[in-house]
């Protein structure tokens, strides 16, 4: 793939192994930032979930678990793998030790660097978000979006004439959210309607917003009506969202564990790998950016079907 290429959905980010301070305040602060992130903690499990998100980037704490040379025949292990293979690795470190970071950049492709956490976590988060654009992390959607369709708790009720429609929610994310609104209701709906009145059921939790009609596509039975929230939302209801958003994806990747045999590779022994030269995927931290993302705008009516 072309790294300038217009990645649609963007790509997976994963911490394996990330620290306790790591985890609550550089990768937290990326999720909330819309950097669809997640953290393994379990070795075995690491290769079930990456074998399903070919083309992710994966950061791997090498201070943690295994020694050194255990994680760098675990990295080469990748290589025996087709899906596998086209994992973007990157090796963080607090310890940083300068023979590591020679072992793994001389020994291993890892094409998103050896990075260093031993500095403030304002410098990190910064160092990583620049990795993250550079390989187009975010893609052309600017917001990361749960599947609601298969959760019975969450829907919305829609106030519209002073009637309340109970409708399900689709997908929803920070900044909106979409539904099929059954013909049956008959809703008068149009383009940039304000429904000021959305009350929104995630679960155990609830809000009330304003949301503003941006697209509405009729199908045979059904209206698929997407809808933008305004930009005076509170910073307790945009938390309540994203906390959601949360559960529903680490919850897909429970679910993808489900009867997967776990990975009971003893890495003290090395592979064998063929004796060949990759070529790195992707841009390092350290090169050039040759040219912008193109990024999504809010209003762009192409990109509504994202919902």
């Amino acid at each position: 793939m072309d790294l300038h290429e217009n990645n649609l959905y963007g790509r997976k980010v994963f911490f394996v192994y990330p620290t306790f301070d790591f985890q609550n305040i550089v990768i937290d602060r990326l999720f909330n930032m819309e950097y669809e992130v997640y953290i393994l903690k379990e070795l075995s499990q690491a290769k079930n979930v990456l074998l399903h998100y070919p083309d992710s980037i994966c950061f791997i704490n090498i201070d943690s678990e295994l020694t050194p040379q255990q994680w760098l025949n675990f990295i080469h292990s990748f290589e025996l793998d087709p899906i596998l293979s086209t994992i973007f690795l990157g090796i963080i470190s607090h310890i940083n030790r300068e023979r590591d970071r020679e072992m793994f950049l001389f020994n291993a492709d890892i094409p998103a660097g050896f990075i260093s956490t031993a500095s403030n976590f304002d410098d990190l988060t910064s160092k990583f978000i620049k990795i993250l654009d550079l390989n187009g992390a975010k893609g052309r959607r600017k917001y990361i979006r749960a599947d609601c369709s298969h959760d019975s708790h969450s829907f919305i009720k829609l106030n519209v004439n002073s009637n309340i429609y109970d409708v399900k929610i689709k997908y929803i994310s920070s900044v909106g959210f979409s539904a099929d609104i059954p013909l049956e209701y008959d809703i008068p709906l149009k383009i940039n309607m304000l429904i000021r009145s959305c009350i929104i059921k995630l679960n155990d939790k609830s809000l009330t917003e304003p949301a503003t009609i941006i697209s509405i596509n009729p199908f045979k039975d059904k209206v698929h009506v997407v809808f933008v929230f305004l930009k005076a939302m509170t910073y307790n209801n945009k938390s309540i969202i994203r906390s959601y958003i949360h559960e529903r994806l680490n919850a897909k990747i429970s679910d993808l564990l489900k009867g997967c045999i776990p990975d009971s590779y003893d890495y003290s022994v090395a592979p064998e790998i063929p004796g060949m030269e990759k070529e790195n995927f992707m841009l390092s931290p350290n090169e050039d950016f040759i040219e912008d993302l193109p990024v999504l705008d809010e209003k762009d009516m192409q990109y509504t079907d994202l919902f």
